[in-house]
């Protein structure tokens, strides 16, 4: 994909990431005792087809904790049902043994979430355009309180937008995306369409 949405990301976004590491972090941390400090790599698979989003968030977990990543496909390639059943690897992480095991389920539920919007939004994007609709599919609200911030980048890498003005289709987007879906074209009164 050749957009770079991080750069559209607020200045305060990684201290978002600490609160997540910190709720997420346990007041012992007996498998980071276990595992020990001994520097690894780990593979993030590709186990579901979709859309791969979210890696900026992914990255800022690993990097606050002390580890580096590599990246193996890029933010808005999509992963094919055969890729997903091979469990292709789309990124690499070297840190120390615990500090993967800490960072290991923050980051990977940030881009399992951020992926699963960004596919939905492409399937709806898809799926407009497929029916003629020549205006843009905009996430418009019911977005999950504290993670707003993701759920609005990875529509964008999704191929939706996050504002209304008028000639956009309207998604309203929800968890399960099971919502209504408004047309309006440029200069028309809104319309609704439940897809």
């Amino acid at each position: 994909m050749s957009e770079d949405y991080s750069t559209l990301l607020p200045p305060n976004w990684k201290e978002t990431v600490k609160t997540w590491l910190h709720t997420d972090t346990p007041t012992l941390d007996w498998g980071g005792f276990i595992v020990g400090d001994a520097v690894m790599t780990a593979s993030v698979l590709g186990k579901s087809e979709g859309v791969i989003a979210g890696l900026p968030f992914a990255t800022a977990v690993f990097e606050e904790l002390g580890c580096s990543v590599e990246w193996l496909r890029a933010e808005g390639d999509v992963i094919s049902a055969e890729q997903a059943a091979a469990k292709e690897p789309v990124g690499r992480v070297t840190g120390p043994a615990r500090m993967l095991l800490l960072g290991e389920r923050t980051a990977l539920n940030c881009m399992a979430r951020a992926s699963g919007v960004a596919s939905a939004a492409r399937a709806v994007s898809a799926h407009a355009r497929s029916l003629g609709w020549k205006g843009q599919v905009a996430g418009t609200r019911k977005f999950t309180p504290g993670f707003s911030l993701v759920e609005k980048y990875s529509l964008l890498v999704g191929g939706c937008t996050t504002c209304v003005s008028s000639g956009c289709c309207c998604l309203r987007c929800c968890c399960s995306f099971a919502a209504d879906f408004l047309l309006a074209p440029a200069g028309t009164a809104w319309t609704c369409r439940r897809w």
